[in-house]
């Protein structure tokens, strides 16, 4: 028995001088395999500890043995994972999204930020907002367009006593350029606009789109950020061309651009172009142009004299036929083309014409013949520059014949027996070129002989009514010219078939008649009727031709320039013919 107590009595010395904290984790170990508390006692044989371990050595003093099985845990501290997904999107110019995923553990999240300045750098990142754990995004405003953001997220664990936060996630943005303020379109020419636009802060290019007649944009420039302006060529004239002008940032390998500002212009309408005169008559002017691209119509104005412009007509066609014009009048033409779009009327620069009309058509015109001689006659026009006589082809049109001052004209030698159709046309001479009134046409048959005579050899023709001289040496046309015969009426030359009666040189002509008289000397005298009528030259006498011989004509004498008289004179003889018409 007292062999017993004494092993019983060494069991529990060996228990007690084992430390504390090794009984513990042995006991809290039997606690987590077992799953409930388990004594030492368990594991002993029943008979010798079922009565006598309390008495020996109270449990009480083995607290080790019993405490891991009734004392709660320490719980165990989480540090949140770090946020994933982080990221800036629906970037704008003033706003942006940031958005993450959820963070296991994390209660709560804190945004730090920094932004960029107006220099391009950056601020040091402060602690910006937080938010509960079941936020996952957030809208962001009023920020600066243009500008780099930069953003860290955390997530946080907080509890009593402990803060635990997660590695930073972080992210960027860069916003959108502001807008362009204003695009100015200016200097326009037919072919050139210049353009020009506010600058916007930090923009790192501009992009220039052009379109043109509601056309889609197309890019045609890309400048820096320090250019504002340039002039667009090549365009063409009195074209619709709308400008957009973006401002585009590049930073950290992020580029972004504005809508951009859209400005609209037309360029120059050009001026008509070869302007001129077709025709022009009497009573009409006929004009014409070079159609102008995109005109919506042409303005016609006309002036005269010195009166002002003013509108002849509004038209689409490039030509117009004014009848609206007086004979023998002087006028300036201008024309110009426009063109309406948006509301607006776009007028180019006039293009200028001068155009005269002619004088009225000839009225009266006569004609017949004499020794081979076709003389016409017609009323004179006022304001004419003179007449064009012409003469019928074989093919029925008509070639000029001959240019006459007066309202008269005799023709050379015709072939007797034939007839012959003329065309008369008085005309103004207008910048070096004539312009034709209405003509007027006749027609004479040729007859051989001149009051039922035939001259032969040398003679001399006088034709009254186209004040016109001729001679003939041996049957060969010598020469023409103007003249001035007897005074119109009482004092008319005396037609008829004549002869040469006297030829003096110088010769002393004496006379009187109605009430005047004369006594003039002459270098060169050939008369030829018994009443005193005669070819002589007349020094006083300025002008020959015309009409001069109605009102201002001679008492009845053939008055001649000096120079053909000598001529006339040298050839003449007496008894030759002299034939008056």
């Amino acid at each position: 028995m007292k062999k017993f107590i004494a092993v019983i009595l060494a069991v529990l010395m060996v228990t007690a001088a084992l430390p504390m904290s090794l009984t513990a984790f042995a006991a809290d170990e039997a606690y987590e395999q077992s799953g409930a508390g388990v004594s030492l006692a368990d594991t002993a044989e029943s008979e010798p500890v079922t009565t006598e371990p309390a008495t020996t050595e109270p449990a009480t003093t083995q607290p080790s043995t019993t405490e891991p099985a009734t004392t709660e845990p320490a719980p165990v501290v989480y540090t949140p994972e770090r946020v994933t997904n982080f990221k800036a999107d629906n970037v704008k110019d003033k706003s942006l999204r940031l958005s993450w995923s959820k963070s296991k553990y994390a209660t709560k999240y804190i945004i730090y930020r920094s932004v960029e300045n107006n220099k391009g750098k950056t601020t040091a990142f402060k602690e910006y907002k937080s938010f509960d754990a079941s936020v996952l995004k957030i809208p962001e405003y009023d920020l600066i367009p243009g500008r780099i953001y930069k953003y860290r997220i955390v997530a946080v664990r907080e509890g009593k006593g402990y803060v635990k936060k997660s590695t930073a996630s972080s992210t960027f943005a860069l916003t959108r350029p502001a807008e362009i303020k204003k695009v100015k379109l200016s200097d326009r020419t037919e072919t050139s606009v210049k353009v020009k636009w506010t600058k916007v802060q930090l923009a790192t290019n501009y992009l220039v789109f052009r379109a043109a007649e509601n056309g889609k944009f197309k890019l045609i420039k890309t400048f820096k950020g320090v250019r504002d302006a340039f002039t667009d060529t090549k365009l063409t004239n009195g074209t619709v061309y709308k400008y957009k002008v973006v401002a585009k940032r590049t930073r950290a390998g992020v580029s972004r651009v504005n809508g951009g500002t859209v400005a609209q212009t037309i360029t120059k309408i050009s001026a008509p172009d070869d302007f001129s005169v077709k025709s022009a008559t009497s009573g009409s002017v006929s004009l014409d142009w070079d159609k102008v691209a995109r005109a919506s119509q042409y303005q016609l104005y006309r002036k005269s004299g010195g009166s002002s412009f003013s509108l002849v007509k509004a038209l689409k066609s490039t030509e117009y036929t004014d009848k609206n014009v007086s004979p023998s009048t002087d006028y300036t033409y201008a024309v110009r083309a426009l063109r309406k779009y948006g509301g607006k009327t776009y007028f180019s620069p006039f293009k200028y014409v001068e155009a005269a009309t002619a004088s009225s058509a000839i009225s009266g015109i006569q004609s017949k013949s004499a020794l081979g001689h076709a003389i016409l006659t017609w009323g004179g026009v006022s304001g004419a520059s003179g007449y064009e006589v012409r003469v019928q082809k074989k093919d029925g049109s008509y070639k000029a014949l001959a240019t006459v001052a007066s309202p008269s004209f005799i023709s050379s030698k015709l072939t007797p027996g034939q007839t012959y159709k003329f065309e008369v046309c008085s005309f103004r001479v207008v910048g070096g070129s004539r312009v034709y009134g209405n003509s007027r046409k006749t027609k004479v048959t040729i007859n051989a002989t001149a009051y039922g005579n035939k001259p032969s050899g040398t003679w001399v023709e006088v034709c009254t009514e186209a004040q016109t001289l001729i001679m003939y040496v041996n049957n060969k046309f010598y020469l023409s010219t103007p003249v001035v015969t007897g005074n119109y009426g009482a004092l008319a030359t005396t037609p008829g078939y004549h002869h040469v009666m006297s030829k003096q040189s110088p010769s002393q002509l004496k006379g009187s008649y109605g009430g005047s008289s004369w006594d003039v000397t002459v270098n060169y005298w050939l008369g030829f009727t018994g009443d005193g009528q005669g070819i002589h030259d007349s020094t006083w006498r300025g002008a020959y031709g015309g009409e001069i011989y109605k009102g201002d004509g001679s008492h009845g004498c053939v008055n001649t320039p000096l120079d053909k008289m000598a001529q006339i004179y040298a050839k003449g003889y007496v008894g030759m013919p002299v034939i008056v018409f």
